[in-house]
Formats: C-alpha cells, sequence, structure tokens
C-alpha cells in the first residue's frame, strides 16, 4: 500500500477495551498538540491493525497503532513535526492545505529546530505554516 509522502497525523490516544500497545503519550512521549509526518507503514500480516511509522519531538522512531491516530492533512515539506496551533487548515472538501495563495509549504529544515524553536514558527497570509530555518 502506498502512502503520501505529504501525510501529517495527530495522536489521538485511544483509550478503550483492548487499546493497542504502545501508547503514544505514555510510552512513546508524543506530544498531542504536535502533528507528525508518517515516514511509513506496516501491517502485520496477522492483524487488520496498521502501524504507522513517526518520529517523537525527541527523534525516537516509533510504531503507532492506526488506532490512535487521525489523519491531519497534506503538507509539502520535510518537517518530522510541527505544533498544530501553526499549521494551515485543511479544506474539508479534499484534505489538502490550499489556500487560494497555493498550497502551503513546510521548511525542510524544520526537522533540524530544537522543539523549542517550533514555538516561534513564523506565519504569513502568503505561507500560513512556514517553519524558521535553523
Amino acid at each position: 500500500m502506498n502512502i503520501s509522502d505529504r501525510l501529517y497525523v495527530e495522536i489521538v490516544p485511544f483509550e478503550g477495551d483492548r487499546a493497542p500497545q504502545p501508547h503514544p503519550v505514555r510510552d512513546g512521549h508524543f506530544d498531542p498538540a504536535f502533528v507528525y509526518k508518517v515516514l511509513g507503514m506496516y501491517n502485520p500480516s496477522e492483524t487488520g491493525e496498521s502501524y504507522f511509522i513517526l518520529s517523537n519531538t525527541d527523534r525516537q522512531i516509533w510504531f503507532i497503532s492506526n488506532r490512535h491516530l487521525r489523519a491531519f492533512g497534506l503538507f509539502d515539506g520535510d518537517a518530522l513535526f510541527f505544533k498544530k496551533e501553526h499549521a494551515p487548515t485543511p479544506s474539508r472538501e479534499n484534505g489538502h492545505a490550499l489556500r487560494s495563495h497555493g498550497k502551503s509549504r513546510l521548511s525542510a529544515d524544520a526537522h533540524h529546530a530544537h522543539p523549542d524553536r517550533l514555538a516561534s514558527l513564523a506565519t504569513s497570509s502568503r505561507n500560513p505554516a512556514r517553519v524558521p530555518s535553523s
């Protein structure tokens, strides 16, 4: 199965009966205030569950169950994660981050930025999801 290299997901931990492990917040130290770029996917043949490969804000790679995730949007760029509050809002019609000015773009240098620097994420009407360069 092919996954778009533009897909970002948000963490919404499933707390019901038989919640999949590892827990993304307690075990994986993922911060629900951020969205994460999907780096890959694994689907064990013995289950109907998929595990998405994500990097947390400590740059640790984890396999997180699809039941803990929700699609957030499709964005151009190489940032491994960014704060939700700084993301452009995907349109409801197609899930893409489209604006009247064109597609939003995330800086390829964002994955080099320390998580504390992401708080100073600069935005503008021309490029609503610009991540500062290192």
